[in-house]
């Protein structure tokens, strides 16, 4: 029964290696699964959640610190604290978080440099299996790498995020109550065009080998549309179910959140597996 059963898997996997159809997902799957995709994609989920609270961290001494010189912004973040934590006293809080800002973010900064470099670091390691590099960059080049690589995606995270302001900003200056169309489309698209240049410096920079740009625009795509894919379908279930409603609010998101982080980094593995296929079928 084992040997019939063994040879009925074989055949499939026979034909789905040789059907014109199916052979591309199919050889998509198995660069990913021959990397360890599964067990280093869950790392990445890991040091991305790790990374939550320092970035909250950093986030707050930001705020706090421009909540030092200009009331409006001290007391629109009193008021969110409030909200927030309704038995909170905003006001204490955010001159704590002043106080302590140096701290802090001390603290946030560093703690997000070893969480940025634990999620790089898992990526580098699948890429150059996908990429069959016998042996990658030495220890300390590794970590040079992936040190640069954290600066380097939040420095794009930070200035997509002032050109969409600044692109908001314009769109009211210019058409004013009429812009709201174009804050709409800014909304809709700022988050999926810094995801994809975010993606494909990661597929470009991280292997240790050469790669042209080109070669990893469609994986890089392919994550990107994924991932939007995967937001809206969270959200649509997490509004259409009923039931999550009657569990510990905290424990849901904390769950949720992990298996986001999980099938995203899934995501991004395999755009990086697409790519290799697609290097590989056309003998490059």
């Amino acid at each position: 029964m084992e040997e019939r059963i063994e040879r009925r898997v074989g055949v499939l996997y026979g034909w789905l290696e040789h059907n014109r159809f199916t052979r591309g997902p199919w050889a998509v799957i198995q660069i990913f699964s021959e990397a360890q995709g599964a067990l280093l994609s869950g790392s990445m989920a890991y040091y991305t959640f790790l990374s939550v609270l320092p970035l909250l961290m950093c986030s707050g001494v930001v705020i706090a610190t421009l909540a030092r010189f200009d009331l409006d912004v001290r007391h629109a973040v009193v008021q969110a604290v409030e909200t927030a934590f309704p038995n909170a006293n905003g006001g204490e809080v955010l001159d704590q978080i002043i106080g302590a800002r140096l701290t802090v973010g001390l603290v946030g900064l560093a703690t997000l440099a070893y969480a940025g470099s634990g999620f790089i670091g898992a990526l580098t390691a699948c890429l150059n299996r996908m990429w069959d590099v016998p042996t990658g960059r030495n220890p300390v080049g590794q970590k040079l790498v992936n040190i640069g690589a954290v600066v380097l995606l939040a420095t794009v995270l930070v200035s997509s995020v002032g050109l969409s302001l600044s692109a908001e900003y314009l769109a009211q200056v210019a058409w004013g109550s009429n812009a709201g169309w174009v804050i709409a489309l800014l909304d809709v698209l700022a988050a999926p065009l810094a995801l994809f240049v975010v993606v494909i410096l990661l597929y470009r920079l991280l292997p240790a080998r050469p790669l042209t740009w080109r070669s990893q625009l469609p994986g890089a795509a392919f994550a990107t549309v994924g991932a939007e894919l995967l937001k809206r379908g969270f959200a649509l279930w997490a509004d259409r179910s009923s039931g999550i409603e009657t569990l510990p609010r905290s424990l849901v998101s904390v769950v949720l959140l992990l298996v986001w982080l999980g099938i995203f980094s899934q995501l991004i593995l395999y755009g990086a597996a697409l790519n290799v296929a697609r290097a590989r079928r056309a003998g490059r």
